[in-house]
């Protein structure tokens, strides 16, 4: 863990990922396949933009677009926030914008996956 906590942000991404393994197995922590890791993304993105700690950009931003959904709920997080373009005008990011916090409201709804994150479902008061 201290390897990894020291490694700069320019570190070889190959050096990064296996002391991130190692760290995880050291802890007794499973590594996630590539689908169970996209779909915890996509509830750790729903969750943060329903407690307003991350915004639609933010969401877009983070968001890879390799990640599989595995319920209706995922696929139509990941589709909304798929349509973000840096070109889209005031009026359509507004409604953007609604959608996929709508969406990330339908998400948080209906995972567990939350749990599994150590992700509080609850909103702020």
């Amino acid at each position: 863990m201290r390897e990894l906590a020291g490694l700069s942000r320019r570190s070889d991404a190959t050096e990064i990922r296996e002391l991130y393994v190692q760290a995880l197995h050291e802890l007794g922590v499973p590594l996630p396949d590539e689908e169970a890791a996209g779909r915890r993304l996509l509830a750790s993105l729903a969750f943060g933009l329903a407690r307003g700690e991350l915004s639609p950009g933010d969401v877009s931003d983070r968001l890879s677009m390799a990640v599989a959904a595995g319920t209706h709920e995922e696929a139509r997080f990941l589709s909304v926030a798929a349509h973000y373009s840096e070109w889209i005008g005031p009026d359509e990011l507004s409604r953007w914008e609604h959608d996929l916090r709508s969406a990330a409201h339908s998400l948080t709804a209906s995972t567990t996956l939350g749990t599994a994150l150590g992700i509080l479902s609850s909103r702020r008061d």
